[in-house]
């Protein structure tokens, strides 16, 4: 790279949340010089990462006093794969916990958030913030897993103020490239997790077990750790055969690089409602990508056109926003 190629991708790992990535990469070398804009955000990450330490501890202690011990996945779970969390930032707390749980957990959330909509709340973090939380009553119609065993392989944690769990790291690393593809791949921070996790896995790692018996499922986490390999370089000469032979059809490339052109969060914000009287508009509003249409559709990443399934998932888009604005309240 040079001081040029520094500053031209500066904002782009800036709007994605990569750019303590960024310095990571180039702190040792004589581009450091050129790049204090990415050293300078990197330890505003790394102060965040104590406030949000603290935060989690918080919610971590209100939730055990409620009788619930959660799963933690994504963001904070996936920064334990990086040489330091501050390396991936998140916006949130993605909990799972049991059904059985679910009541008291909504419960503690709602008497202390600041605000909170749905399952989605806001509790404070220090005089000037809010930490988010995503709370989930089950995973498996999005995830294809199920609670009970998630639950039953999860890794217990202790944080300063009570206990948490994380799933384990083959569960892991299949939601986490589940979720990737479910939104297109738009940010590159979610691929970087699953190199990082990919590395990570060592020889009591099963593969089996991460891949699960669905074959569209394995085939879409395979596809996740060889996009990895492809587009960061991430290391596969420890894995088998069965990922390593894993095709990634040029569609699922070519749609992860045009969202990393300008990666920000506004891929992941739902479409405004249409209007009869717009059709065309509306459609173009609720067009979804090819990997996203596919994947929510339950197709696999093969090769061919993406067309039908584009088709496919946005008349049930569309169907599905019908029914809810006539449903009787």
């Amino acid at each position: 790279m040079t001081p040029e190629d520094i500053t031209r991708v500066t904002p782009a790992l800036s709007s994605s949340g990569g750019t303590a990535l960024g310095w990571w990469r180039v702190k040792d070398t004589p581009l450091a010089a050129h790049a204090q804009i990415l050293r300078g955000s990197a330890q505003l990450l790394a102060l965040d990462e104590v406030a949000r330490d603290a935060a989690l501890s918080d919610l971590c202690a209100l939730l055990n006093s409620a009788g619930v011990t959660p799963l933690l996945f994504k963001g904070w779970a996936a920064a334990r794969s990086y040489p330091q969390g501050w390396l991936r930032p998140y916006g949130d707390f993605d909990l799972l916990v049991g059904e059985g749980e679910f009541a008291a957990a909504r419960a503690a959330l709602v008497a202390a958030a600041t605000r909170y909509r749905g399952n989605d709340f806001g509790l404070p973090m220090g005089p000037h913030g809010h930490c988010g939380v995503d709370l989930h009553a089950r995973l498996e119609r999005c995830y294809a897993t199920k609670n009970a065993a998630l639950f039953a392989r999860a890794r217990a944690m202790a944080v300063c103020g009570g206990h948490l769990m994380i799933p384990s790291p083959e569960d892991h690393l299949r939601l986490c490239a589940i979720h990737l593809f479910r939104h297109g791949g738009w940010r590159p921070l979610w691929l970087c997790d699953i190199a990082a996790m990919t590395e990570n896995a060592g020889a009591d790692f099963d593969w089996e077990l991460c891949l699960g018996r669905q074959r569209a499922t394995a085939q879409w986490t395979a596809a996740a750790v060889m996009l990895a390999h492809r587009l960061l370089g991430a290391r596969i000469d420890h894995l088998p055969a069965v990922v390593r032979g894993q095709q990634v059809p040029g569609w699922i490339e070519a749609t992860v690089l045009r969202y990393w052109r300008n990666p920000h969060g506004e891929y992941v914000l739902p479409p405004r409602s249409g209007s009869v009287l717009a059709p065309v508009a509306t459609i173009r509003r609720h067009w979804p990508d090819p990997v996203a249409a596919t994947i929510r559709s339950g197709g696999a990443p093969s090769h061919g056109p993406r067309l039908l399934w584009q088709v496919a998932r946005c008349a049930f888009t569309l169907a599905s926003g019908v029914r809810q604005r006539f449903r009787p309240i």
